[in-house]
């Protein structure tokens, strides 16, 4: 009788091992999950500030040629957006292309 309550208590603590180890992994991919969303949607919202930048520094140079990315465009949620344009007019001269960085 005395080895059914020994192996029967071992037995409870090895399921009780089990299953807080289980919960625990459970809990460590939800965490992982959860800060990988975080991130995608920080560098989702990243770049469509880029693009916002990008359109707004058309725009500029539609309606004036020799805009050179002054003045910047407003902030965007909290994100600076910096364009740079290099159009032949601005220095230095390259070939015509327009850079967009977001600082968040």
């Amino acid at each position: 009788m005395n080895h059914e309550r020994g192996a029967a208590l071992a037995m409870m603590i090895m399921m009780a091992l089990v299953a807080s180890i289980s919960i625990y992994a459970i809990l460590f991919m939800a965490s992982s999950q959860a800060r990988q969303a975080a991130f995608t949607a920080s560098s989702v919202r990243a770049r469509y500030a880029a693009e916002v930048g990008l359109v707004w520094a058309q725009q500029q140079l539609r309606a004036d040629s020799t805009y050179c990315g002054n003045p910047p465009p407003p902030p965007i949620q909290g994100m600076a957006i910096n364009v740079i344009v290099n159009e032949g007019v601005c220095p230095p001269p390259a070939s015509p292309k327009i850079r967009v960085t977001v600082v968040y």
